[in-house]
């Protein structure tokens, strides 16, 4: 599984290893870059961005809490690094996001707060998951959860490769309409699914 792939890594990270370090970047640096441009809308500021949290996450390594996963941790410090980024670039900027908006700490240390917050974040949208019919739950944790490809999926269920777009495509507008109102950090959340 990808979580136990990355308590691996992480523990490594924590030691100081440039290499656990490369791989979780390649893991997670496109997923980052695409979620920190559909709020940014500019490429350039995107690419900076993404390379500042990197950065965080290297000089915070120790203060990665295994019990949290690591996805968690990146986003918790993606959303705060966005956030103040969008603070000093344009304060009108965040009228855009009144509704999306969540007040949290403003100290970056506090990232064991944002990662309890995003935890729980992450729960509501398990159990937005868990309400979906047993079928489409299973077709679509194959597929985010453990990774595989709707050709996987199809030959591992027997069912046609259309019947598991269907099914995902369902499960996504499912949980979109599930999560609306929800704020800033649910959609960082949620971003881990929509790839």
């Amino acid at each position: 599984m990808n979580e136990t792939n990355d308590n691996v890594l992480v523990k490594e990270l924590k030691k100081g290893s440039h290499l656990a370090f490369d791989t979780l970047f390649e893991k997670y640096l496109d997923r980052l870059f695409r979620f920190t441009l559909s709020i940014v809308k500019n490429s350039s500021d995107a690419e900076e961005l993404v390379q500042d949290v990197f950065v965080k996450v290297w000089q915070k390594r120790a203060l990665i809490n295994s019990h949290y996963s690591f996805k968690s941790f990146l986003f918790s410090v993606s959303y705060n690094t966005i956030i103040t980024f969008l603070r000093k670039k344009k304060k009108d900027h965040l009228l855009d996001f009144n509704e999306a908006y969540v007040e949290m700490p403003d100290h970056e240390n506090n990232v064991a707060d944002y990662s309890l917050v995003y935890q729980e974040q992450l729960k509501i949208i398990e159990d937005i998951i868990s309400s979906m019919p047993f079928m489409r739950q299973k077709i679509f944790r194959l597929s985010r959860y453990e990774g595989l490809s709707y050709a996987e999926i199809a030959s591992k269920l027997g069912i046609s490769r259309n019947t598991v777009e269907n099914h995902i495509s369902s499960a996504l507008k499912y949980i979109r309409s599930k999560a609306k109102g929800n704020g800033i950090l649910f959609l960082l959340a949620l971003s881990i699914f929509f790839r």
